[in-house]
């Protein structure tokens, strides 16, 4: 836990809410739920406040509707509580 890395925004994909588009820029995570290897269900909190989630596609689903440029992904339940708990300890700190 806690490790940093690097992802790059494209720019050709929008965020959503506006004030998160961005052109091109690095992005710091530091993960806060998940394992310690970099291919299972994992949490990021982002520099900019913002989660960050890894996980298993989920391309289709009853009751799923993705718009253009989202996707989907299948996460533990235990990732998600240790994400929300991390999440909430970084919000406390701002």
């Amino acid at each position: 836990m806690g490790k940093l890395c690097n992802i790059a925004t494209s720019p050709r994909f929008s965020l959503d809410p506006p004030h998160l588009i961005a052109k091109a820029v690095t992005m710091m995570l530091r993960k806060v739920s998940g394992c310690r290897d970099d291919d299972c269900p994992a949490v990021y909190v982002s520099d900019r406040g913002t989660a960050v989630v890894h996980g298993a596609h989920v391309p289709s689903a009853e009751g799923l509707t993705l718009g253009e440029g989202e996707t989907a992904v299948e996460l533990p339940p235990d990732i998600v509580l240790d994400a929300v708990t991390a999440l909430a300890e970084t919000s406390r700190r701002r």
